[in-house]
């Protein structure tokens, strides 16, 4: 856990510091440690949840990292006083980095957030000390299963007003054209988040899950003024049918699955299959395309990656590959997508998707994560 913890600190420090450019023989940019600032609009308030959700995991590792010996109530005090110290530090660094805000806000937020993940973190040592277990029986599946669910929802905040609804309706009055691409990923997303979930679930909660799948475009559609798509959905939709009439073995249906999504990373990666006389360069530091664009967009974005990335390592696993060759398997297809992709045009390559299929795959092992036997 401790180097859980660690390799969580070094994401902080990353994104806190993107894009690595300092100015520190100049004035600050934009002051140090600007006071608050009035809550104008909904991106205010988005800034506000998400950097008091950022240091939460600090917090929560933290207390999950150091839960033996003595003087517990000292320990979480040194804790909660580093996250503080280390958001301060960031944020005053951030005065002379191109493009970052340097404030006291969010040194308040993420001393929030620091406090909160220790309050989660005292309450699963408790509950871990008294020997209570939660009933999960295959806890990666739940997680790919909810970074598909927010590809479709985030940042799960309505924005419930007269524009957002008309919008919507527009939407679902009209039918929006769709490439045959991602047609694919909607039907073969529906196919494998079926099969995750009555991996996870059981039978007896499988099907209600997959009626509460279908509601979210929609349910997002009318909250958030996501864009629907009716073919996409259609297609989903089809695909939790055909999941509850198959009836063959599941290894033998996690083999099929998982060389179905090996062809669509691959026709992803190598989308529009024709190349370019002169190559793009390469983008070195992950979640550069992350920190670039909009966020909410970005988030969608990954999530969608990391479930399909995920989802491809886990059922070749189920199919009765190693997890060391499920996951290798997977990184290299990314690996020589990503290659390519700079001969391909309009694309961009990164080292983003080969370290999401890695990171799957790590967490897997720290879930324990194991395959089924039946």
């Amino acid at each position: 856990m401790k180097k859980v913890f660690f390799l969580y600190l070094l994401l902080i420090v990353h994104f806190s510091l993107y894009p690595w450019s300092f100015a520190l023989w100049h004035a600050p940019l934009r002051g140090v440690l600007q006071g608050w600032h009035p809550l104008v609009g909904r991106r205010d308030w988005f800034d506000i949840v998400v950097n008091f959700l950022f240091y939460m995991p600090f917090g929560a590792l933290g207390v999950l990292a150091w839960r033996n010996g003595r003087g517990a109530w000292r320990r979480w005090t040194a804790l909660a006083a580093a996250g503080m110290a280390l958001s301060l530090a960031l944020e005053t660094l951030q005065a002379w980095v191109p493009g970052r805000d340097s404030s006291v806000q969010d040194v308040v937020m993420n001393s929030l957030g620091t406090l909160a993940g220790i309050v989660i973190g005292i309450g699963l040592r408790r509950h871990h000390a008294r020997g209570a277990t939660l009933p999960l029986h295959r806890p990666m599946a739940l997680l790919l299963a909810a970074a598909w669910v927010c590809a479709q929802m985030f940042p799960f905040l309505p924005v419930l007003n007269r524009w957002s609804l008309q919008r919507a309706l527009e939407h679902l009055a009209g039918i929006t054209p769709v490439s045959g691409l991602n047609l694919a990923e909607a039907f073969l997303g529906g196919l494998l988040l079926s099969f995750l979930l009555r991996a996870a679930l059981g039978p007896a909660l499988w099907r209600v899950s997959l009626a509460a799948a279908v509601l979210i475009p929609l349910v997002a559609a009318f909250i958030q003024g996501v864009a629907f798509s009716w073919p996409a959905f259609t297609a989903a939709t089809l695909a939790f049918w055909i999941s509850t009439r198959s009836t063959g073995r599941p290894r033998s249906q996690a083999a099929l699955l998982a060389c179905l999504a090996l062809l669509l990373i691959a026709a992803k990666e190598f989308y529009p299959f024709h190349l370019s006389a002169v190559p793009a360069p390469f983008h070195w530091m992950p979640f550069a395309g992350f920190l670039e664009f909009d966020h909410q967009t970005a988030v969608r974005i990954v999530a969608a990656k990391f479930f399909l990335y995920g989802a491809a390592v886990w059922t070749l696993r189920e199919a009765g590959l190693a997890l060391g060759g499920s996951a290798a398997v997977v990184t290299l297809l990314l690996a020589l997508g990503e290659a390519a992709q700079r001969y391909l045009p309009g694309r961009v390559p990164e080292s983003t998707d080969p370290l999401l299929a890695l990171l799957a795959a790590v967490l897997m092992v720290w879930l324990k994560d194991r395959p089924s036997t039946r």
